[in-house]
């Protein structure tokens, strides 16, 4: 990858190692925009239900997404302390961990189904969504075996393989979509609920696959591959750190899924028009997650080693990076929302509105590059406790009340939302990074 020469070598080297990790980040959101896509080509009632579902199913996914960041992390520790054969008995013990909670969190979410009925939606919607739904939990299972063993790959800096399946795994859905959905030869048209067997099936072939390649690849024999042995004190270590890390990813969503289910008392065209427009922020999104994941690891490293001046350069030029990757894709979303919406469905009213509250998502690009980036640097420090604080305080003493308070006092509907969504980014970025220059 060529880097432009107006980053300095330590920013570059730290763009190398991010650069894989914001490809296997927006596979994901790529797999979500062509689902969003194909469904939205079934109508507006479809697309509303699939945005209803995926909007709750983000709470238990980015709940397990959060414990598996810490596994790289710890890795990365390992490195920087000279025990690199201490690297795969902790990521097994923390992929374990993972595996088990995902599994019980499908199982309530699945049996919770019901509830959905008297959150204030069209029956209609939530009803055509049910066996999606229950597709999509299941899947959470692979997809976290996935990204814990990606995670071991990423902390030992072999990103390539990863990357790559990521890649392929948009390839899987993509053809799987459009049989599923649309029907093909003897196989009959399932609709919505194919996007959710598609998905399953992706998941889990992507995870079969990349523990195929673990066992055999002779790069990983020196972190200790296979040395693996149930030490109940290293899965309290990663629990202790891990919940709570998990818990900043998950109040952000839970925030932001609340905030989906009052665009839905406004209607479906509001509730479709809200989900293209999400999905196309969060395209931004992950690449800042994937610049944090890079900087938590360097930052973790430099943590193992107590190199505290190492620490505070990493911090720093990771912000600079940040800030440069939100200016770019401020410009992006502001000038070209109206090509962005463009595909999602054939409804004028649903893509005006959609364009319209890309203005808001260009707005807090700034503030969301930030916040993702503090989180991570302030993860390499193994510091998750404080930073939980601040992450819930802002989502929900500040971005739900003020996202009510403007879409439904001041009548705003869905641009209230999004007012509220800058409003707590903002709030959550300015409070992790000062507190990131205190600690370092």
């Amino acid at each position: 990858m060529v880097i432009p020469s107006i980053f300095n070598n330590n920013q570059r080297s730290i763009l190398r190692l991010a650069t894989p990790l914001m490809i296997g980040q927006l596979s994901q959101i790529i797999i979500s925009i062509t689902d969003a896509v194909m469904v939205g080509q079934l109508g507006y009632i479809p697309l509303a239900s699939a945005s209803l579902m995926i909007s709750i199913l983000s709470i238990p996914s980015f709940a397990c997404l959060g414990l598996t960041y810490l596994i790289s992390t710890l890795v990365a520790e390992h490195r920087g302390k000279g025990q690199p054969s201490a690297c795969f008995n902790t990521a097994a013990n923390a992929t374990l961990s993972v595996i088990s909670i995902s599994f019980i969190i499908a199982l309530i979410f699945q049996f919770s189904f019901p509830v959905l009925y008297h959150f204030g939606q069209d029956p209609l919607v939530v009803h055509s969504g049910e066996r999606f739904f229950s597709w999509l939990i299941w899947s959470l299972v692979p997809m976290s075996g996935f990204i814990c063993i990606k995670q071991f790959y990423d902390g030992v800096e072999l990103t390539r393989i990863p990357m790559i399946l990521s890649g392929f795994s948009v390839v899987l859905n993509l053809i799987l979509n459009y049989i599923l959905i649309y029907g093909w030869s003897y196989i009959p048209a399932y609709g919505l609920e194919g996007s959710g067997i598609a998905s399953f099936i992706s998941r889990t072939v992507m995870f079969f696959i990349l523990t195929l390649h673990m066992s055999f690849n002779k790069k990983l024999k020196p972190f200790g591959l296979w040395q693996f042995n149930v030490k109940f004190a290293s899965i309290r270590k990663f629990l202790r750190l891990a919940l709570p890390s998990s818990w900043q990813h998950t109040s952000e969503v839970a925030a932001f899924s609340a905030l989906a289910i009052i665009a839905g008392w406004f209607g479906p065209k509001q509730k479709a028009a809200h989900q293209i427009a999400i999905t196309i922020a969060a395209f931004s999104y992950v690449i800042y997650v994937g610049l944090g994941t890079a900087s938590s690891i360097r930052i973790g490293e430099s943590f193992g080693r107590r190199d505290h001046q190492l620490i505070l350069r990493n911090g720093k030029d990771s912000i600079a990076l940040a800030i440069s990757l939100a200016f770019f894709l401020f410009i992006i979303l502001l000038f070209f929302r109206h090509t962005l919406v463009q595909g999602f469905n054939h409804d004028e009213e649903v893509l005006h509105i959609a364009s319209h509250l890309l203005i808001y998502g260009a707005t807090f690009q700034f503030s969301d590059a930030l916040q993702a980036l503090g989180i991570g640097i302030l993860r390499g420090l193994q510091d998750v406790r404080i930073p939980t604080v601040i992450t819930t305080f802002s989502y929900w003493m500040i971005g739900i009340p003020a996202g009510y308070f403007f879409s439904t006092t001041l009548c705003m509907k869905t641009d209230g939302i999004w007012l509220g969504f800058v409003l707590c980014l903002t709030i959550s970025a300015a409070l992790l990074i000062r507190r990131f220059f205190r600690l370092g």
